[in-house]
């Protein structure tokens, strides 16, 4: 794919041998004024030795308060979270509440070995000024690690006659077998 625009995590990530399996969330932000369609992404771990897999979720503008606060609750790079469906963000009591009025949607996945998408010819995922991502990151942390400051690159398109893609998340333990 075209890199039209590489997002890197503002700062470099340490994880630590303390939490040997981290899932860490990011904000990735495009920075876009104006509507466009990604056409194709690619993740890269920097760090492979202990980025095990990643979780990228497309979050719409409305969620950035939301987000900036929860990000700048600790002082590492990222936080400590695990993504669902709703995203939910934790409300001053410490209880679960959905982020107010954002919408969420899964876009991707990464696991070693797997390589750029691009979607068909004239299909797109629309992105709205001010949408961002949210990547989580699994680290596995077994020795002291070097720090990571791993990529997401987008491809966009202009072209507003695209078809659109619709994503729709089913999250369930990977045990349960498909029909």
């Amino acid at each position: 794919i075209r890199h039209d625009v590489t997002m890197t995590l503002s700062e470099p990530y340490v994880g630590t041998v303390a939490r040997p399996d981290d899932y860490r969330c990011f904000v990735l932000d495009p920075k876009l004024d104006q509507e466009r369609f990604l056409t194709g992404f690619e993740f890269t771990p920097d760090q492979a030795s202990i980025v095990h897999h990643a979780t990228i979720v497309k979050v719409s503008a409305a969620g950035r308060a939301d987000v900036e606060k929860v990000d700048a609750a600790t002082a590492e790079s990222g936080w400590g979270c695990a993504i669902g469906t709703p995203l939910t963000v934790s409300t001053d009591a410490g209880a679960p509440a959905p982020w107010s009025g954002a919408t969420s949607a899964q876009v991707s996945a990464w696991a070693p070995g797997q390589s750029a998408t691009a979607y068909p010819e004239g299909v797109g995922l629309r992105m709205e000024p001010g949408d961002f991502f949210i990547i989580q990151i699994h680290y596995h942390v077994a020795h002291p690690p070097p720090p990571d400051r791993s990529t997401f690159a987008i491809q966009l398109s202009g072209d507003t006659t695209l078809d659109e893609v619709r994503t729709a998340t089913y999250f369930a333990p990977a045990e349960i077998p498909c029909a």
